[in-house]
C-alpha cells in the first residue's frame, strides 16, 4: 500500500485488489473519489484510506467511511478526521487529571492587583 501511494495508477491492476472484495461502503467510497479527483488521485486518497487501517479496526474505518460519506466529505483527511474525533470523544479523563494538566495560577507568580488601574475608571463610572 505505502508504494500504491507513490505509484497510484498500478492501483486496479494489483492482485491484492482484483483478487479481494472490498466493503460496500468502501467501494461506495472509492467511486465517489473517482467523481470528485479523477483515477489518479482517487487512487491515491483510496490507498491512504486504506492505510488507516494500520491505526484503527476494520469496524472503526468502516464507521469513519459512512460517516464520511454521510456527510459528503469525500476525502481521506475526512476520513481520519472523523477517527481521531470519535477517539478523542471516547477518552474519559478524570477532574483530577484535568486539574493537573492545568497551570495553577497561583504557582506560576503572576500577580492580578489591577489597582493600579482604579484611577483611569474613576471618569468611567461617573
Amino acid at each position: 500500500l505505502d508504494q500504491l501511494k507513490e505509484k497510484p495508477s498500478s492501483f486496479p491492476y494489483l492482485k491484492a485488489v482484483t483478487q479481494n472484495h472490498f466493503h460496500p461502503r468502501l467501494v461506495e467510497m472509492r467511486n465517489r473519489l473517482s467523481e470528485k479527483y479523477g483515477s489518479k488521485e482517487a487512487n491515491r486518497q483510496f490507498v491512504s484510506i486504506l492505510l488507516l487501517r494500520r491505526k484503527w479496526s476494520q469496524e472503526e474505518l468502516l464507521i469513519g467511511v459512512e460517516q464520511a460519506l454521510d456527510l459528503g466529505a469525500i476525502d481521506h483527511s475526512a476520513v481520519e478526521m472523523i477517527l481521531r474525533q470519535k477517539e478523542l470523544s471516547e477518552t474519559s479523563i478524570s477532574e483530577e487529571e484535568i486539574k493537573s494538566l492545568i497551570p495553577s495560577i497561583n504557582k506560576s507568580g503572576w500577580s492580578f492587583d489591577l489597582n493600579c488601574y482604579a484611577d483611569l475608571c474613576i471618569g468611567v463610572e461617573q
